[in-house]
């Protein structure tokens, strides 16, 4: 779901003296936090449901159609690829690296006998 397509619906919404609300299907927490954003531009209330996956947005009395649509700030000139397919969680890598005991000339460990091990997260 793209930041223009959010706007139509909301557009829609405004326009439509029938209707008062709209809930949005089940999305990822980004385009979640998108029709959040754009539902306080256009002054509407916005929550999400009992699944926390849903955002419903509400007509309130502040709710205006803005004065400049958003594409109005896209520039014609500029071909943008298509929004990529993204896995919703992307399986992070972890690597371990255990530091090997290193003996000084004493014969004793360099890192007291302590055995440390370090995860990153890639």
């Amino acid at each position: 779901m793209t930041l223009l397509r959010i706007e139509q619906d909301m557009i829609a919404l405004v326009r439509d003296t029938k209707r008062t609300c709209q809930r949005f299907p089940a999305m990822s927490s980004y385009h979640r936090m998108l029709v959040h954003q754009v539902a306080a531009y256009f002054g509407m209330e916005h929550n999400v449901d009992q699944s926390d996956n849903c955002v419903v947005v509400s007509k309130s009395r502040h709710t205006r159609l803005p004065e400049v649509a958003f594409k109005e700030y896209v520039r014609d000139d500029v071909v943008l690829p298509e929004e990529p397919n993204r896995k919703l969680n992307p399986k992070r890598e972890t690597v371990s690296f255990e530091e090997p005991d290193h003996h000084s000339s004493n014969g004793s460990s360099s890192n007291g006998g302590n055995k440390f091990t370090r995860s990153l997260e890639i």
